[in-house]
């Protein structure tokens, strides 16, 4: 199979402006063409697709948005690595946990995969598909009427559709049409030291070699207190870290001496030496220094009008320690799509706020995991760890890996629309087990977190032990 056997549903009339070429907005373009929609364009903001990003874990509840693609599974699974094999490590190197994904009902297992390779074949097959991509297109502003929706770009052009979808992340222009306004952006007070690049620049390391020439692919989770650091045997390494001073952003485009992070993982105070020669290893001693925002969840991501809809880091940014960021957005345009298809045309508005109204709760109780996963691996109990490997193993629980989005989409649609029209509760069930949805903010967590540090505790888990 491949995409030659791509096959369209019947025609609904819909047209779909995409802004945003990214992960959620190719996946949006390829699953709302298979069920019928018309995908004008996607606009791309740069003139070209950068080869950036580091690795993702590809939970299942994703793949099972890319089964109904002929040959996409495939393609991506021969530039993965299956099973999305995860090793905890204390900072000394010393084994605390494996995970290792378990072959799902549905015969789907969680991989691991660079971002680039993910986005490279989204691209391809979106071209092989027939979906067009525009360069050089950035949005500077949004606005609708009661039937159209519309979007201009820096050049001064104007384009419309049916339906825009705002996928153009963080920093997107479309918050200036929805009902309220986010909260402002809060520091976090971390940053992250970002690189990658070919094994072979760091083959030779005799302290690589040491811990990596052994082991399968992969990736490895280095916790210490108050820092942790992600690394790949293909190889990368992303370094949380306070941030010392004031020169890291929210951007692939701000980077710095790689030899900044080394103050941070010291031999001399127990760091395994393979860490350290990883960061020397850099190529042309670069690399990227991300800046850590906290965000509150936003409710709102369909516009005042219900013809502009904000799916992926546009409507919910995350934070790498939520280890689902790619995931909710390629959840998001499976949702999507599969509202606008039980919808029809006379009801896009309708469809994009019962959209919503399934994915707000989840997504925001994944946003809260990678605060908790912060704390809880920033604060770290060795005993504990030792007694309970499972435990320390618990990064992306089985109520986001487990979920069926199209099915959930498909069988709560008709209560998600009716409590859209009635104004009345409507009880999602796509969170963890049991948990009562609580809403949050950003202070209110962080302030909690920060007051039980003082006492020597871990903030409390809500949505991590599920």
């Amino acid at each position: 199979m491949s995409s030659a056997d791509f096959v369209r549903a019947a025609p609904t009339g819909i047209s779909i402006l995409i802004v945003g070429g990214g992960i959620a907005g190719l996946t949006l373009a390829i699953e709302a063409l298979r069920q019928g929609h018309t995908v004008l364009s996607v606009l791309e903001r740069h003139s070209h697709f950068d080869e950036i990003g580091d690795v993702l874990a590809i939970t299942e509840s994703a793949q099972r948005c890319w089964v109904n693609w002929p040959g996409f599974l495939d393609r991506v699974r021969t530039r993965a690595w299956i099973g999305g094999a995860l090793s905890f490590h204390k900072y000394d190197g010393t084994l605390l946990a494996q995970l290792r994904g378990e072959l799902s009902h549905d015969g789907l297992r969680m991989m691991g995969m660079w971002r680039a390779k993910l986005h490279e074949e989204l691209y391809a097959y979106a071209t092989e598909v027939g979906v067009g991509v525009e360069f050089d297109r950035r949005a500077v502003r949004y606005f609708e009427d009661e039937k159209h929706a519309y979007v201009e770009t820096q050049n001064g052009q104007v384009y419309s559709a049916d339906l825009i979808v705002a996928a153009d992340g963080i920093g997107t222009k479309s918050l200036s049409v929805l009902p309220t306004k986010p909260e402002t952006p809060e520091p976090s007070g971390y940053a992250i030291y970002r690189a990658g690049f070919p094994l072979d620049a760091a083959i030779h390391d005799p302290d690589i070699m040491s811990f990596w020439g052994n082991i399968e692919d992969g990736s490895q989770l280095w916790i210490a207190e108050d820092k942790h650091v992600v690394t790949t045997k293909n190889i990368s390494y992303m370094m949380t870290h306070r941030e010392t001073d004031d020169t890291a952003e929210e951007a692939w485009s701000a980077t710095c001496d790689a030899s900044n992070a080394l103050p941070f993982v010291p031999v001399e105070e127990g760091w395994h030496p393979a860490v350290s020669a990883l960061v020397r290893s850099t190529p042309n001693n670069r690399c990227i220094n991300w800046k850590l925002v906290w965000r509150s969840p936003h409710p709102d991501w369909t516009s005042t009008g219900g013809r502009i809809q904000l799916i992926g880091d546009a409507a919910h940014p995350f934070v790498p320690t939520s280890g689902s960021g790619a995931v909710m957005a390629i959840e998001d345009a499976y949702s999507l799509s599969t509202c606008l298809s039980l919808a029809g045309k006379d009801n896009i508005p309708l469809a994009l706020r019962a959209h919503t109204k399934m994915r707000f709760e989840r997504v925001s109780q994944a946003q809260r995991l990678g605060v908790e996963n912060r704390e809880y691996y920033h604060q770290p109990d060795w005993e504990a760890f030792e007694k309970d490997p499972a435990a320390v193993a618990g990064l992306v629980p089985k109520w986001i890996t487990s979920h069926d989005v199209y099915k959930y989409t498909q069988d709560n649609f008709d209560k998600a629309t009716d409590a859209v029209r009635n104004g009345t509760p409507f009880k999602n069930t796509n969170g963890p087990p049991g948990v009562e949805y609580q809403d949050w903010t950003v202070k209110e967590i962080t302030h909690d977190a920060f007051e039980l540090r003082k006492q020597g505790k871990v903030l409390t888990s809500i949505v991590r032990n599920y």
